[in-house]
């Protein structure tokens, strides 16, 4: 049960922090904000208050009230912040049970004008399983998998550019089918992070447009792919009652502490890695020389970026609240025709690198080739140049201007 009278307003959080924050550094300077000021500075600027409008929703109507919730994500975003800064590192339950109980600074912090007031580890996978909708009959990290789930590094053709093709297996889903599908008006995937993107939009997006960071009007949205590495052994643990002279020790179930991980191609460093990728919206504020995140997804490894791309500007149109680009800059993994013609219907500015893996593209007309650069060459033999695209016409292409001469 949520309690609009039991949540900290930003008002509030600001004085405990700046009353209590002040007497302690004068009191003992140990206890002073120096060594975390550049997250004192973050925190003390980022107002939850829109969220005690949002996430009503996700409680029950009954039952005991939830207590301390803003000053658990404030400990989950200060928790991420430290990461490499604490004996906690990636670990929330030694951040819950040591590092917080011991730093009066970090509880502060937080919201918490005392230890005793810090909410137990329990409270925070409460409020973690809130806003992550996978479905419910899903396995629980305690529940044990086949043996050799995740397999062997998968063989797959890797192309002169580092890339990773996307195979040409007639059974799995394709662009085509992905594109059809939002078109439909059908979600293009499950999204169970669809409530953590609409949290992230309400915090950190609106209020970059407010302050006049983003341009709603004239929006150019970049999107990419990055390899994240599970630090998790991809054949699992045996259970303490399967010893090493167990019958059954190759075939018999195993624990996996990240079951939902597998094996991709990291195209940055060459290699094959264990883990997810992290596939990213961000567009640039030039005059401030930085890169804004918009929207942030996690998916397979295994997945190409062509779709990875399309799963996630779905979830963009529908968890931005309204907030649409006027262009779009991918690389070469997402030129195919699918993207560019759902651009084109969305009326967005398709900027995409040609595949550079052959000298030809079946994405152009039969008498366009290309030279080993990737341009496009006229039936005259010169370069063509890129005039934009005419949204009358009904003949798509990608070039529809030959350059003069």
């Amino acid at each position: 049960m949520f309690k609009p009278e039991l949540w900290q307003s930003h008002n509030e959080y600001r004085t405990l922090v700046t009353k209590i924050g002040r007497r302690l550094s004068r009191n003992n300077h140990k206890y002073s904000f120096d060594s975390y000021e550049e997250e004192y500075q973050k925190l003390l600027n980022l107002n939850l208050d829109p969220l005690a409008q949002f996430i009503p929703p996700f409680y029950s109507n009954g039952g005991r009230p939830a207590t301390h919730q803003a000053q658990i994500l404030r400990s989950l975003i200060l928790f991420v912040l430290l990461f490499n800064e604490t004996k906690a590192h990636t670990s929330l339950t030694l951040w819950v049970r040591k590092v917080l109980p011991e730093s009066i600074s970090l509880t502060v912090l937080i919201g918490c004008a005392s230890t005793d007031e810090l909410p137990p580890l329990g409270s925070y996978y409460d409020f973690m399983n809130r806003f992550w909708l996978a479905p419910r009959n899903s396995y629980s990290r305690s529940s044990l998998l086949p043996a050799g789930k995740n397999g062997k590094k998968p063989k797959k053709e890797i192309g002169p550019d580092g890339k990773l093709i996307e195979p040409q297996d007639p059974s799995s889903i394709t662009t085509r089918d992905i594109v059809n599908s939002i078109q439909d008006g059908k979600p293009a995937s499950e999204n169970p992070e669809a409530a953590l993107q609409k949290i992230f939009s309400i915090l950190a997006v609106f209020p970059s447009l407010r302050l006049g960071l983003l341009d709603s009007h004239n929006l150019t949205v970049s999107g990419d792919g990055t390899a994240v590495v599970s630090h998790t052994s991809p054949y699992g643990r045996h259970l303490p009652t399967c010893g090493q002279f167990c019958p059954y020790r190759g075939t018999c179930d195993r624990h996996y502490s990240d079951p939902d991980a597998g094996w991709g191609w990291d195209s940055d460093k060459k290699t094959w890695y264990f883990g997810h990728t992290l596939y990213m919206l961000c567009t640039r504020n030039n005059t401030l020389k930085i890169d804004l995140p918009l929207l942030m997804k996690f998916t397979d490894a295994k997945r190409h970026d062509c779709k990875n791309f399309l799963y996630t500007i779905d979830d963009f149109g529908r968890n931005t609240l309204g907030l649409s680009p006027k262009n779009i800059c991918l690389d070469s993994a997402h030129d195919n025709i699918p993207t560019y013609e759902l651009l084109e219907r969305w009326d967005m500015n398709a900027l995409i690198d040609i595949n550079g893996r052959t000298k030809a593209s079946e994405n152009a007309p039969k008498d366009i080739t290309f030279n080993k650069e990737g341009h496009p060459i006229c039936r005259a033999g010169h370069e063509m140049c890129s005039w934009g695209n005419d949204p009358i016409s009904t003949n798509f292409c990608i070039f529809i201007n030959f350059m003069l001469y």
